[in-house]
């Protein structure tokens, strides 16, 4: 890359060693121009020309591909009487992004819980939770 300022030509070459900075006839790699051991306006240029490259480099990174909803769908149900364990969710999306589903539990003091919910756009989660007192579920239809 090749960076004109009036009569002064700096050039930025990437190389297996390092980056060149090349400022007219001074040579730098990663220090300041030798020779003189100043700290000056051109040492700062070569400084903020290599930051620049390289968050150019950085930034151009490629944007993710953005791709439609695929429809799905999944269920599970555990029901094991002897343990007293009951639970089990399901859900499903469809190809316009909308998903919903529910899950349900057996509590340790007796009630079911039960989280019906969708999701949709921008809306995020939205559940519907309700409890059953004195639920016995086993043997009920699924």
């Amino acid at each position: 890359m090749i960076f004109s300022h009036g009569y002064r030509r700096i050039i930025v070459e990437s190389a297996c060693a390092g980056t060149y900075i090349t400022i007219g006839r001074h040579c730098s790699i990663f220090g300041p121009p030798s020779g003189r051991g100043m700290f000056s306006a051109k040492w700062l240029a070569c400084a903020l020309v290599v930051v620049c490259v390289s968050l150019r480099h950085t930034l151009a990174a490629p944007a993710e591909e953005e791709y439609p909803p695929m429809p799905y769908e999944y269920k599970y149900d555990v029901e094991d009487q002897e343990k007293t364990l009951y639970f089990g969710a399901n859900e499903a999306g469809d190809a316009q992004g909308k998903v919903s589903g529910g899950y349900r539990v057996l509590l340790p003091d007796g009630r079911l819980m039960t989280v019906e919910y969708t999701v949709e756009g921008e809306s995020g989660f939205v559940p519907k939770i309700s409890f059953e007192n004195n639920a016995n579920p086993f043997g009920k239809g699924k």
